[in-house]
């Protein structure tokens, strides 16, 4: 009866140590479930962002995102109105906004453009390219190749003109956006105007010049 009694205690033992390792195993694959899936969301790719592609229709973004968190808003040039654009969760760290190339008049069926632009953005490519990352790194990832953009003070400041044959040219063919500068001292004057300046340019490196708005978009 007592062998009985202790190999019944054995069993419960050993059942209760296996559903605490399936537990623990089903836990874990849930978290990393969890973590692939985060990282998709905010992964930035040629193709689009948030699983929202650059070939998703409008009605697909309402679908993925919810009626409730998108609106249009005015886009100005100049001072002047140029055209709409339809912006998701807006002013949140998660906040994308959607251009139509082909489309002035809302509501939009297509998209051609996405913008980030929130300074505490989640979104990255893969290679860590992100709002805030310094042209210094881009210009390491692009093969130590200079990474070029427009002058600052002006309507079109800090605006990406090209990778210059760099190994990012390749890689990310879809890549806009701008870039803004950290140093606001008397440094920054060197830099202004309608001109092209290049990362490894002395007085660009002054002033600590980093991406501050990335635009993915089709370009064919």
């Amino acid at each position: 009866m007592r062998k009985t009694l202790l190999l019944f205690i054995c069993c419960i033992a050993l059942i209760s140590c296996n559903s605490k390792k399936t537990e623990q195993v089903t836990t874990e694959n849930a978290i990393t479930d969890s973590v692939t899936t985060e990282k998709s969301n905010y992964e930035i790719t040629c193709n689009g962002a948030r699983n929202i592609m650059l070939s998703s229709t409008v009605t697909e973004i309402e679908t993925l995102v919810g009626k409730e968190n998108m609106q249009y808003d005015s886009v100005f040039a100049e001072g002047e109105f140029a055209t709409m654009s339809l912006v998701v969760f807006k002013d949140k760290p998660e906040e994308l906004i959607f251009y139509s190339q082909e489309e002035s008049e809302i509501p939009f069926k297509n998209i051609s453009a996405i913008k980030i632009q929130q300074k505490n953005s989640p979104y990255s490519f893969a290679n860590g390219i992100k709002i805030g990352t310094p042209i210094a790194e881009l210009e390491k990832l692009n093969g130590n190749v200079p990474v070029s953009f427009t002058g600052f003070g002006w309507d079109y400041e800090g605006g990406f003109l090209s990778f210059n044959k760099g190994k990012l040219e390749t890689e990310l063919p879809c890549f806009g956006g701008r870039f803004y500068f950290d140093d606001k001292s008397t440094n920054q004057n060197e830099v202004l105007g309608d001109a092209e300046f290049k990362s490894n340019q002395p007085e660009v490196k002054k002033i600590g010049v980093y991406v501050s708005e990335i635009i993915i978009a089709n370009r064919h």
